[in-house]
């Protein structure tokens, strides 16, 4: 309990024929820890091993399968709930059901996208056409002239501008905003351009770009604003569209990309491995308790055509580190692992930290009241986060600090929800309040 469990280092060598066996073996006891085999130019037997033939087209499923999540937006909502679909469930028909989703996300994502520019370019037309809404000039109006010059834009001192206009020429027509904005448009011969655009500067003019198209603005913002409303029905529309979608489909993908996450990690396993033209060389650490049952399964399953070899742990080497506690130790293992794992040679504080923290906790708070509600609190953690073994922990961290919270709140300091179960005498004859009195 004190000290990692005791490992031993192996060599494992066999056939190529009997690769993907061996892995699939090795993945299902879960006690082997394999060392990468790092390639020696000089070497000329021994190579990096290669991925199975199949890696290619899991690791492109699995692409699917996460970028369909990442745009459906799945991994926020659905990460530590459990999966009620079987392995044998995903694998009938995975390639076809992959295929199903990625087409209808894209086809869902793409009505999305087009709805959302064509509101962005309405709301952008409209922005444009406001300031022309004030005056009832079409759009056409305001261009294609050959002798007149068009002012148009807002003006800060329009009375400057109209007592100042008439001194240069009586040959114009100006035509102010409704909406009392400042905004006017100047009609005047070209001749008076130069003269005209230096009034305006002196009467604070701010050019407004003149715009495309035909028809009152006033009309046009009446018709953009109706398309707008039709877009935003139709978004709306895929928007629950994608929700159903989602809701359908969310546990399968879940469970697809773990699945195939597994089956990526089992068919690039062989590039860890030392390989030549017929066989394959692992090196490893297994748990010496359980050797020869590694070896016992791995012969088995290769009719006894497996080389398997233990050798002493040297000085030198820093093997890895596997904690061996007690259930009600094995929480506060992950809270050692914030800090740092102890090396395979250096003692265990895990039973040490499993009596000092909830102890300290238990001082600090010492409140029966708050005790029973970090309990619960800490059940909800284990139960509604159960597939996350972080939390998990963390509803354990809880549990273990309400209970001695609770037994110091109950024999040491005696109150509940910061109340004393008995009043104290006070000099002064003040009462203070405590759960004898009140009840």
């Amino acid at each position: 309990m004190f000290k990692p469990i005791e490992m031993k280092k192996t060599i494992i060598i066999g056939s190529k024929n009997d690769l993907e066996k061996i892995i699939e073996q090795l993945h299902s006891l879960e006690i082997v820890h394999i060392n990468d085999y790092v390639s020696d130019e000089k070497e000329e037997v021994l190579h990096l091993g290669a991925p199975m033939i199949h890696a290619s087209k899991i690791s492109q499923n699995l692409l699917k399968l996460r970028s369909d999540a990442q745009l459906l937006n799945i991994y926020s909502e659905n990460q530590f709930f459990p999966s009620k679909i079987s392995e044998s469930q995903i694998e009938k028909d995975i390639d076809l059901k992959i295929k199903e989703i990625e087409l209808s996300v894209i086809s869902l994502m793409e009505n999305k996208t087009k709805s959302e520019e064509h509101i962005k370019k309405i709301e952008e037309r409209i922005t444009k056409l406001t300031p022309f809404a004030g005056i009832d000039i079409p759009l056409e109006d305001y261009r294609d002239y050959e002798n007149i010059s068009v002012f148009f834009g807002k003006v800060r001192y329009p009375e400057k501008l109209e007592n100042e206009l008439p001194k240069i020429t009586k040959e114009f027509e100006i035509f102010e905003s409704k909406e009392n904005d400042e905004t006017i448009v100047l009609f005047i011969s070209k001749i008076f351009a130069e003269n005209i655009s230096k009034l305006l500067i002196e009467c604070g003019y701010t050019e407004i770009k003149l715009l495309e198209g035909k028809g009152l603005p006033k009309q046009l913002i009446e018709k953009l604003i109706v398309s707008k409303k039709e877009l935003q029905e139709k978004l709306e529309q895929t928007n629950n569209e994608l929700l159903e979608f989602k809701k359908r489909n969310a546990e399968f993908i879940l469970s697809s990309e773990e699945y195939l996450s597994i089956q990526v990690q089992k068919a690039e396993a062989p590039v860890r491995f030392a390989t030549t033209d017929h066989s394959f060389v692992i090196d490893c650490w297994i748990p010496s308790n359980d050797f020869n049952k590694v070896k016992e399964i791995l012969e088995k399953e290769t009719n006894g055509e497996l080389f398997i070899e233990e050798f002493e742990v040297e000085h030198e080497e820093n093997p890895p580190t596997l904690l061996d506690n007690p259930r009600p130790v094995k929480p506060f293992e992950f809270l050692l692992d914030i800090y740092s794992t102890p090396s395979y040679r250096d003692i265990d504080p895990s039973f040490i930290l499993s009596l000092i923290f909830p102890l300290f906790f238990g001082l600090m708070i010492g409140d029966i009241g708050y005790g029973i509600l970090l309990i619960i609190v800490g059940i909800i953690f284990i139960k509604k986060f159960k597939l996350s073994e972080g939390l998990s922990n963390i509803g354990w961290y809880i549990i273990y600090a309400g209970i001695f919270s609770s037994i110091f709140g109950l024999f040491l300091f005696g109150d509940m929800f910061g109340l004393a179960f008995q009043s104290l005498p006070v000099e002064g004859g003040s009462e203070i309040y405590s759960w004898s009195s009140l009840l």
